[in-house]
């Protein structure tokens, strides 16, 4: 036994060590003078190179997974088993982060304690992007696609790459396409890559670029989905309307361009002859070319469907905008939203990996197991038991921080083996489902105590209750900083239970009128995995109350036959001092279960605001429209003056965006609600209806009233001076169209309808040149019969020429349609 002195190469005598780490590859020194390691007998610099051997250490650690952490001032460095040096800069965690100490916890979480940034948490992460420093010319992408090579197709704002084992490399240069954003991908049976833009369709096949004829007939609208159905036979989805290309030739399927019915985001073939149609306005199915609305569609109609895709054998899933996921099965459409458990009722795609069903949103990605879902094994839609596993806020502390979800059309996500890959607007995003939650241990549960007649009792000792009540209040939670929310619950009071009762995500359990006796209390954890974890416990004792002991009882016996008035006068007295004490009990728990109830209600009241609301502007949003149509017509009809649908639009918005900057463009789009807001009637409801589109219900106006308030916000809108961030003006314009409801005095005509015809007026200012207004009015002839005004609007010129509609627009305007027609004036 001695002490033996090993110095340290070339340093000063002012050098110290300040930490000692060991791992297999021997022991790493920490000092003052950078980074030094213990090899056979000898301390030599560790010869990393660069700050690691001349700065102070901070911190060493080495975790479970064998990397070891070393911690500057300006830097942290992560050195795999490999000997792979990682230097973690200011992109992948914080600047000049000087960690001072650094921590595993049992769920293998690092907490990492910073001299600038406070306290750290991190854990191994299942995602991983794909972005600039890979190569990615444009970082934001659209669309993704699997080739039959297992290649990775990235469609971005700019081009289309491709991503292999050797790195991305651009495949098509947005300027050979019609537009050069990439917004939907599809690799047919020919692994031929078919390209849909934001204005147009190209296909690449044999390293070039191929534009058939016909398909150029799609160039003015947005292509949205495309499927095959058989050789040289596909189905195409646009902003205007269903497309079939077949041999050659294009023809359109189902309601022409121009409103919400025609505007098709998903498609699914169910078979040769059966096509699923998701539309902006609601689910539709097309069989030998036609297309209708099928029953069990109902509750979706009138939704954005954003996507469709089978989920097992006999089971379709749906998601939408802002109405919740379903689940079609033996003919039923069943639908499950945020009160049944899911995350966001906002969905834009999904995949099923190893009997999980995964969803991208705006919020994030979360999943949820199949079988939970209605209509799929034993599943219900009272409880979804979701997890959010990639966050865009962050705000969900079970989950991984990404900014996620972009895409755009069909291709929003593509399934590469077990891995799921999402179009991000920093790039693709490849989500590894088998490394969620890998290794983690079973969350600790405890007992934090219980509640009697108005008194806490900590958990831990046993407690011996001898009050009157028998009430009983029992409070529990997990210990997890992995998902703390998604945790679920059981529990079983031994001696009186006999199975376990599930809770769900409550924390307590409640038990009345327990009788005397000796209990403990277990709880377990139910994780999403199927996983059982922990068992807290408690016990306590509930003693006998002194008329409940036997030899007392024998004395109140035996006094009662000698006494036998005298008891029953005491009984009744007790009996009536009790039911007083129970009637301020059911008094006192009324009044705190009405004051719950009014809480409940206001915080439902803002919940509902919120989500009637548009986050940007402020203005009232499609929900709202939806929810209350009814008053409001109600509300907009009387002495003869009927409601207005007045649909504004911004001309040429996209140029804004494209040349300024979406912040440009958010900053316009307040100004223009502001302006529309301080133009609008006291009774008027002004909503945001999407995008650039602005929606103006107006009150009890006529006809010529209506022509006045469209042009009046036209001019208001052209001559407006519009400020940029930056202090730039600049000139924007609008055009609208509107339509009275009911158009007729006819009332079979709903409010749907009249606002296709606003919509068909706008789509006809923006056809003449924009920067106008029109509406579509009554004619001198009444239509016979009951006409099916979602065919007709297609023939709007034949409706004006025989008298049934005209045209409203102000004096020495545009003409809306071909010379030769003969409109009625005005």
């Amino acid at each position: 036994q001695g002490i033996e002195r090993y110095p340290l190469p070339g340093a000063a005598p002012s050098v110290r060590i300040m930490h000692i780490v060991s791992d297999p590859r021997g022991l790493w020194l920490g000092t003052t003078a950078g980074l030094m390691k213990f090899v056979d007998g000898h301390i030599v610099a560790a010869n990393f190179g660069g700050e690691l051997d001349t700065r102070n250490i901070e911190s060493l650690y080495r975790d479970s997974d064998g990397n070891l952490w070393i911690g500057t001032a300006p830097m942290l460095f992560r050195l795999r088993p490999d000997d792979r040096l990682e230097r973690i800069g200011a992109e992948d965690f914080t600047r000049d982060s000087w960690v001072l100490a650094v921590f595993e916890d049992r769920e293998r979480n690092l907490w990492i304690g910073s001299q600038t940034e406070s306290l750290f948490r991190l854990w191994n992460g299942w995602a991983r992007r794909v972005s600039q420093r890979d190569g990615l010319s444009d970082p934001f992408v659209w669309s993704i696609a699997r080739d039959q090579r297992g290649r990775m197709i990235i469609g971005t704002n700019s081009d289309v790459s491709l991503y292999d084992a050797t790195g991305v490399h651009e495949l098509v240069n947005g300027k050979s396409l019609p537009n050069p954003s990439a917004y939907d991908l599809f690799v047919d049976d020919r692994n031929r890559i078919w390209i849909g833009t934001r204005g147009g369709i190209a296909i690449y096949a044999d390293q070039k670029v191929e534009r058939p004829a016909a398909l150029r007939a799609l160039d003015a609208y947005q292509i949205d989905a495309i499927v095959q159905n058989g050789p040289d036979d596909f189905w195409i989805g646009t902003t205007g309307g269903l497309y079939r290309f077949r041999n050659g030739a294009i023809a359109l399927v189902g309601p022409p361009p121009g409103g919400t019915r025609a505007r098709v985001r998903s498609l699914f073939r169910m078979d040769d002859t059966t096509l699923l149609v998701g539309t902006e306005a609601g689910l539709r199915q097309v069989r030998n070319n036609v297309m209708e609305t099928p029953a069990w569609a109902a509750p979706f109609e009138g939704r954005f469907v954003s996507a469709i895709a089978p989920l097992r054998d006999g089971a379709i899933g749906f998601a939408t905008l802002d109405a919740g996921f379903g689940v079609l099965a033996d003919g039923k459409l069943s639908v499950v939203t945020h009160s049944n458990g899911l995350p966001s009722d906002n969905g834009w795609s999904f995949r099923v990996v190893n009997g999980w069903v995964y969803v991208s949103s705006i919020d994030g990605v979360w999943r949820a197991p199949l079988d939970s879902l209605p209509g799929i094994g034993r599943g219900n839609s009272d409880s979804i038991n979701a997890q959010m596993i990639l966050s865009a806020s962050g705000r969900e502390p079970g989950s991984q921080r990404v900014r996620c979800c972009n895409g755009g059309a069909s291709a929003r996500s593509a399934l590469d083996g077990t891995s799921i890959w999402l179009p991000t607007i920093s790039g693709a995003l490849r989500l590894d489902t088998t490394s969620i939650l890998a290794g983690s241990e079973p969350p600790s549960v405890v007992v934090e105590g219980l509640r009697n007649a108005g008194t806490w009792f900590p958990g831990g000792a046993r407690v011996s209750l001898d009050n009157e009540s028998r009430d009983i209040e029992i409070h529990y939670t997990g210990l997890s900083f992995r998902d703390p929310r998604g945790l679920h619950f059981r529990y079983r009071l031994e001696g009186y239970d006999d199975n376990w009762i599930e809770a769900g995500t409550r924390r307590v359990a409640f038990y009345t009128n327990l009788p005397p006796g000796d209990y403990r209390f277990h709880v377990q954890v139910l994780q999403p995995e199927g996983g059982i974890g922990g068992d807290g416990a408690l016990s306590f004792e509930l003693q006998p109350r002194w008329y409940e002991i036997g030899w007392v009882r024998a004395l109140i016996l035996a006094v009662a036959l000698l006494v036998i008035g005298a008891l029953l006068w005491m009984q009744t007295h007790y009996f009536r001092l009790r039911q007083q004490r129970l009637e301020r009990l059911v008094e006192e728990r009324t009044q705190a279960l009405s004051h719950s109830n009014e809480r409940l209600r206001q915080a439902n009241m803002a919940l509902e605001q919120a989500s009637e609301t548009d986050p940007l502007t402020g203005l009232r949003n499609r929900r709202f429209l939806l929810e209350r149509i009814a008053q409001l017509l109600a509300r907009g009809s009387g002495d003869g003056l009927r409601p207005a649908f007045l649909l504004l639009d911004l001309d040429n918005f996209k140029q804004i965006n494209d040349r300024y900057g979406h912040a440009a463009g958010d900053s316009i789009l307040v100004q223009i609600s502001q302006l529309l807001q301080n133009m609008s009637r006291t009774n008027d409801e002004l909503l945001r209806w999407g995008g650039e589109e602005f929606l103006i219900l107006a009150m009890r106006v006529t006809q010529e009233q209506a022509l006045e308030i469209a042009e009046r916000v036209r001019e208001r809108v052209a001559t407006h001076e519009f400020r940029l961030a930056d202090g730039r003006e600049i000139d924007v314009s609008a055009s609208v169209g509107f339509a009275l409801h009911p158009t007729f005095d006819d009332a079979n005509i709903d409010w749907a309808t009249t606002l296709e015809f606003a919509d068909t007026a706008l789509y006809r200012v923006k056809q003449s040149g924009r920067n106008g207004c029109a509406g579509i009015v009554a004619g001198r002839v009444t239509p016979q019969g009951r006409m099916r005004w979602s065919k007709e609007l297609a023939n709007i010129d034949a409706l004006v020429d025989a008298g049934v509609l005209r045209w409203l627009r102000p004096q020495g305007a545009r003409h809306l349609r071909l010379v030769g027609t003969n409109e009625d004036a005005g």
